[in-house]
């Protein structure tokens, strides 16, 4: 699976990225916020970095498993 398709299965919204940095809502803490449309889940999906800068502590990195390994 590619990182795009981790990242994905853990609820975060690409906005059909599938490569590159980007700034999203965070599944964690977006739907509790008083600004819920605000992005503050910044991802790095090439490395498949994920960090929320709300302080939620979601965060984490996931790993791109090649057809090989599968």
């Amino acid at each position: 699976m590619s990182n795009s398709e981790l990242l994905k299965e853990l609820g975060i919204e690409l906005k059909g990225k599938t490569h590159g940095q980007i700034k999203v809502l965070c599944p964690k803490c977006s739907p509790d916020r008083k600004n819920k449309k605000e992005p503050c889940l910044s991802v790095n999906i090439d490395d498949g970095v994920y960090s929320c800068k709300n302080g939620c502590g979601f965060e984490g990195r996931v790993i791109e498993k090649s057809k090989k390994e599968s």
